[in-house]
């Protein structure tokens, strides 16, 4: 956030309750999630410009800023998914213990509770027309068939050679690669 507000950009990073947190998982995650998006008209008052505002976020965050912008595409000019879940319930199959707490957020497997993971799922939803994804190729947590989960075409896929973190570390070329992908959305 640092690096991108010497960037000129302004950031306004949502905290939200996570898992182990009390009322964190469904629903209180998300509903942190709208509250804080439906406040962006607030911010207006507070002198900040919400003339070009860009949903981002990373791993579990670029999931929940896909699914608000898919929920509301009117609110923001464009999302931006790092190393993102994409498919909520191919994710929450898997064993890793990453993969095991979307099961802990939905609070039940896939098999289980079918239509909360479609209806949270951004691959099940309809995309914010300014959809945009980075994938680190070396990700060991997010593997990159979540990236391919949104059938976004090439030109908004974006592919770097790094890891998961290497996409928030701002000392790295992945970081760099993000940073001109955020400063295109918000020109």
């Amino acid at each position: 956030a640092d690096r991108l507000s010497a960037h000129g950009m302004t950031i306004w990073s949502l905290e939200y309750r996570r898992l182990g947190d009390p009322g964190g998982g469904l629903p209180g995650t998300f509903d942190d999630i709208e509250t804080a998006t439906d406040s962006l008209t607030l911010l207006h008052g507070h002198g900040v410009g919400t003339d070009k505002v860009v949903i981002a976020g990373h791993s579990a965050g670029g999931h929940l800023a896909l699914w608000a912008a898919a929920r509301h595409p009117g609110r923001f000019n464009g999302v931006l998914g790092l190393a993102a879940i994409t498919d909520l319930a191919r994710y929450a199959a898997g064993d890793s213990d990453c993969e095991q707490s979307a099961r802990q957020l939905i609070g039940a497997p896939p098999t289980e509770a079918p239509d909360i993971y479609r209806n949270h799922s951004p691959s099940e939803m309809a995309q914010h027309p300014q959809t945009f994804l980075v994938q680190a190729l070396r990700d060991s947590i997010v593997p990159v068939h979540q990236a391919k989960a949104l059938n976004l075409p090439e030109a908004r896929l974006t592919y770097t050679e790094g890891g998961h973190f290497d996409l928030i570390h701002p000392d790295t070329a992945d970081f760099q690669v993000v940073l001109e992908l955020l400063q295109g959305l918000v020109e």
